[in-house]
């Protein structure tokens, strides 16, 4: 379940929209799953493995997002993901600022999108 983007400030996808069956304990085991097969690739082989296999499946790498850090709104493009997990952001001005947490939209044609 989701509100209606309109709703929202950062519109969230649900998975019934997307035709997506799935019981609230079985995405919960498949979440945990996963989590835990990650985990013993990187309690085994190191941040690096996973890190690569992150950057294969990354979520606009090379777009422009936009992120909402805290109080600070940084717009660039999803240049690389660090050594240490953090999203590295290449802003307007060439510089390349490592975001540790924040939310990330989308940017398309002038406007914004989840």
């Amino acid at each position: 379940h989701a509100p209606p983007d309109e709703d929202v400030r950062w519109p969230a996808t649900a998975l019934r929209d997307a035709a997506v069956t799935v019981t609230p304990e079985e995405a919960a085991n498949a979440l945990s799953d996963t989590f835990h097969r990650w985990h013993e690739v990187w309690l085994d082989y190191g941040f690096a493995n996973t890190r690569r296999a992150w950057l294969k499946r990354a979520w606009g790498l090379g777009e422009r997002l936009t992120m909402r850090v805290g109080d600070e709104t940084l717009t660039g493009t999803f240049a690389d993901i660090g050594e240490d997990g953090a999203l590295i952001l290449r802003l307007a001005d060439g510089v390349m600022r490592r975001v540790l947490s924040g939310e990330a939209r989308h940017v398309t044609a002038g406007r914004t999108s989840s």
